[in-house]
C-alpha cells in the first residue's frame, strides 16, 4: 500500500536526519525520495512543497547548484510549487535548473531531458492561465 510505504520512507528520513543531519548528504537523498513518493499522491501539495523548499535549499547548501542531487531537489521543488498553484515560481526555479543542466551535463543527458519536459510543460500551463 502506499501510504504505508510513504510512512515507513518517512521514518527512514527522520531516523537518516537524527543520525547524521538534515544537510548531510545521506538525508538529502532519502528525502528526495521522500518528496518524490509524497508528490505522487494526490492532496499532498502543501507537505510536498515544504519539504521539497527544506530539501532543496539543503541541497544546494551542501552540493552547490552543478550536483545532479540539487538539481533533483529543484525538480521536486518545481514540481511541487507547480502542483500548489505557485506556477511562476515554479518557472523560475525549473528554468535555473535547466539552465544550470545544460551548462554542466550533456543536452541529450536523460535527467537534462527530464527537466526540459517540465519546463515544457509548465509553460504550456502557463499559456493558458495568461
Amino acid at each position: 500500500n502506499f501510504d504505508k510505504a510513504i510512512e515507513l520512507m518517512r521514518k527512514c528520513a527522520k531516523i537518516t536526519e537524527e543520525l547524521h543531519s538534515p544537510k548531510h548528504p545521506n538525508s538529502i537523498e532519502t528525502n528526495i525520495a521522500l518528496c518524490y513518493m509524497i508528490n505522487q499522491k494526490d492532496g499532498s501539495e502543501s507537505e510536498s512543497r515544504e519539504l521539497s523548499k527544506n530539501n532543496f535549499n539543503n541541497a544546494i547548501a551542501v552540493f552547490g547548484e552543478q550536483h545532479q542531487l540539487s538539481l533533483s531537489a529543484a525538480y521536486l521543488y518545481g514540481k511541487s510549487l507547480f502542483d500548489a498553484g505557485e506556477k511562476e515560481e515554479s518557472l523560475k526555479v525549473i528554468d535555473k535548473a535547466v539552465k544550470v543542466a545544460e551548462e554542466n551535463f550533456d543536452p541529450n543527458y536523460p535527467f537534462t531531458a527530464q527537466l526540459k519536459a517540465l519546463q515544457k510543460y509548465v509553460r504550456s500551463k502557463q499559456q493558458i492561465i495568461h
